[in-house]
């Protein structure tokens, strides 16, 4: 997995990564004169990726953690285990990073809204 920002660039290794997509549709629905429901689905389909990544060192944990401090609120690009590049915004207000063994072994979640790019 490659995050990009600004000149920001680092790699973590894919055997570390899990990830789920969500697909967040929008459609509203109104009534007519009539009371005839009419529904508009030609609204944008939000996709959100939440990215687990376990047993990083040290240094993969503070090069990630500097860069989504550093890049909040501004897009990152995104290249996960499939080679699919995603554009995104981080929206985990702060990464959960959990501890599994002091100096060695983090564990980290957090969370994109974008797209793919290709």
């Amino acid at each position: 997995m490659r995050l990009q920002w600004s000149t920001t660039d680092i790699t973590i290794p894919d055997a570390q990564l899990e990830d789920t997509t969500t697909y967040e549709s929008n459609a509203i629905v109104r009534e007519n004169r009539g009371l005839a429901p009419i529904t508009f689905t030609a609204w944008p389909v939000n996709i959100r990726r939440r990215f687990s990544i376990k047993t990083m060192n040290l240094t993969e944990k503070t090069n990630l953690l500097a860069l989504l401090i550093q890049s909040a609120g501004d897009e990152i690009t995104i290249t996960d285990h499939d080679n699919q590049v995603w554009l995104g915004i981080v929206t985990t207000a702060i990464p959960e990073i959990i501890t599994v063994r002091d100096s060695c072994s983090y564990d980290a979640e957090w969370e994109i809204i974008g797209r793919r790019l290709s």
